[in-house]
C-alpha cells in the first residue's frame, strides 16, 4: 500500500510539472483580475457611501439681530461726550454645518482674542467705549455743555462708534460672506475725523474653513487684477475722485466674491485710490474681465 501511494505522488507530480508555464501564468492572471475588479467594486461601493454621507441636504443659516446704543462722558475737565451704537446680525442656529466653529472664527476675525462669544462682545460695547480718555457711562449726552469754554478746551462735537456686523450673502453651496462696518468719528467736526473701515470673510461652510485669496484666485494676481480695475470696474462711476496714477494691488485680505452676479469685489480704504469724501471704495468687476485669474 505504501509503494502503491508513493507511485501515485510520482505520477501526479510529474504531470504537475510537465504543464506548460504559460497555463499557470493564465491562472495567476485570471485569480489577479478577479481581485482587481473586486476592489474596484469595493472602492466605487466605498464612494458612493462616502458621497451619500457627504449629501446631507442643503446648508442654512439663520440670523439674531442685536442692535444697542449707550452714551458716555469722558473722564477729563473738558466735556466731551461719545455714542456709540451697534446692529449685530449673528449667525444663531443653522443646518448642515458646524455652526460653533463658524460663531468662534467669525468672532476671532472680526473683534479677534479678546472675546469668547458674542455675549461677551455684546457686554463690552454697552459698557466701553475705545476712545481718548477714560469713559463712564450716562443716560445721555449732556445738553448742558453745548457753549464753549473760553480756554477752548471744549469740543462741542462728540465722538462716536459704530459697529455694523451683518451677513452678506450665502449660496446653496454653502459660501457665505459677512462684512463687518466700523465708523469713527473722533470728534473734531470735519470729515477728516471720521475714519471708516470695512472688513470682509468668505467662509466654506460645507468644509468648515474660511475662504482665502489663493482659494480663488491665482496666486500673484494682485498686481494685474488692480490694474483692469481702474477700467473694467462695473461700478467706477460711483466715486468721482478715482487716483489718476495705477492703482495700488488689491488687498488679498479684503474681498469677497457675489457668486450669483458673477463678480468680484476688491476693497480700499480711505484715502487709498480716491478722496476721503468717497470713504471706502469697494470696486466690483466681472468674472469675464478675469477669468485669466480665476482658478
Amino acid at each position: 500500500m505504501k509503494n502503491l501511494k508513493t507511485y501515485f505522488y510520482i505520477v501526479l507530480l510529474s504531470i504537475g510539472v510537465t504543464l506548460p508555464l504559460c497555463s499557470c501564468q493564465r491562472v495567476l492572471q485570471k485569480i489577479g483580475d478577479l481581485a482587481a475588479e473586486k476592489s474596484e467594486a469595493e472602492t466605487e461601493q466605498t464612494n458612493e457611501v462616502a458621497a451619500v454621507a457627504e449629501v446631507k441636504g442643503p446648508i442654512t443659516l439663520k440670523n439674531r439681530t442685536y442692535e444697542g446704543e449707550c452714551f458716555f462722558k469722558a473722564n477729563m475737565s473738558r466735556a466731551l461726550y461719545a455714542d456709540q451704537t451697534w446692529h449685530v446680525q449673528w449667525p444663531e442656529s443653522a443646518e448642515n454645518c458646524d455652526l460653533m466653529k463658524f460663531q468662534k472664527e467669525l468672532l476671532k476675525f472680526f473683534v479677534g482674542d479678546r472675546f469668547d462669544d458674542i455675549d461677551s462682545f455684546l457686554t463690552h460695547l454697552s459698557k466701553e467705549f475705545d476712545g481718548d480718555g477714560d469713559w463712564k457711562k450716562v443716560e445721555k449726552m449732556g445738553e448742558s455743555d453745548t457753549q464753549y469754554i473760553e480756554d477752548d478746551e471744549y469740543n462741542p462735537y462728540p465722538q462716536s462708534m459704530h459697529y455694523e456686523l451683518s451677513m452678506v450673502s450665502l449660496t446653496e453651496d454653502g459660501y457665505v460672506t459677512y462684512s463687518n462696518k466700523v465708523i469713527y468719528d473722533m470728534g473734531s467736526g470735519t470729515g477728516a475725523g471720521v475714519l471708516f473701515g470695512v472688513e470682509y470673510m468668505m467662509y466654506d461652510l460645507k468644509f468648515g474653513r474660511r475662504l482665502l485669496y489663493n482659494d480663488i484666485f491665482t496666486p500673484g494676481s494682485e498686481a494685474p487684477i488692480g490694474k483692469l480695475l481702474k477700467t473694467k470696474a462695473t461700478n467706477i462711476d460711483d466715486y468721482s475722485t478715482l487716483i489718476d496714477a495705477d492703482f495700488p494691488p488689491v488687498h488679498n485680505d479684503n474681498f469677497y466674491v457675489d457668486f450669483k452676479n458673477e463678480e468680484a469685489h476688491f476693497i480700499y480704504g480711505k484715502y487709498e485710490v480716491a478722496a476721503g469724501a468717497d470713504g471706502v471704495v469697494d470696486l466690483s468687476i466681472p468674472f469675464t474681465a478675469i477669468k485669466q485669474y480665476i482658478k
